[in-house]
């Protein structure tokens, strides 16, 4: 039997974060069309916001109009700036969301697959039909709760354990005390709300 073709490298963090953001990046044209939408919600919100500000001085009754009233062209410009910047990043988040989801289909990932998920002794092993990843149990830093299901963070690899794959509560819990029984003390510290789950 031949012995495997093998390559032995240092990684760092760091590293990895910056040539994955290299390698990840997006077209520069929608980062410059979101500099120019950024650009025009803090002009329309400086425009608008005066124009509110002015009105409002002049609803206001006469001894607020000149305790409130010269705060408020700062105040409502800020408002309305803080509200576009909110909706301009919403707005970014689903587009670049959506573009990842486009990308991995043109690269033939699918988006939906089945895991298991196992409890070894030594490791937390997840495998579907497209990948098999081990985790020393060491590497677990912590076990967290979304919305979406439980999150397991090991090695700045995130897994995701969704809420409804598990038959019912009872059920759940076990699994994540089982989860919880193997952390280091340190991961189960920053898995408070799972070790309280799991009872």
């Amino acid at each position: 039997m031949s012995e495997p073709v093998s390559h032995r490298a240092r990684l760092s963090y760091p590293r990895l974060t910056a040539a994955t953001i290299e390698a990840t990046r997006h077209d520069s044209r929608s980062g410059l069309f979101y500099v120019a939408l950024v650009l025009a919600v803090l002009v329309l919100a400086v425009w608008l916001g005066h124009m509110i500000a002015f009105r409002l001085a002049q609803e206001l009754p006469l001894e607020w109009m000149f305790s409130v009233g010269p705060y408020l062209p700062t105040i409502v410009p800020v408002v309305l700036a803080f509200a576009g910047l909110l909706i301009v990043g919403r707005m970014q988040r689903a587009f670049e969301a959506r573009k990842i989801w486009a990308e991995a289909k043109a690269h033939g990932i699918p988006l939906e697959f089945d895991a298991l998920y196992e409890l070894h002794p030594d490791e937390l092993r997840m495998s579907s039909d497209r990948a098999a990843i081990a985790h020393k149990w060491a590497t677990v830093d912590a076990i967290t709760d979304t919305t979406h299901g439980w999150v397991i963070s090991a090695n700045c690899l995130m897994c995701l354990i969704p809420h409804d794959s598990f038959a019912d509560v009872a059920d759940e819990r076990a699994f994540v005390a089982a989860l919880v029984a193997h952390l280091t003390d340190a991961a189960r510290a920053r898995s408070a709300y799972a070790v309280t789950f799991a009872g």
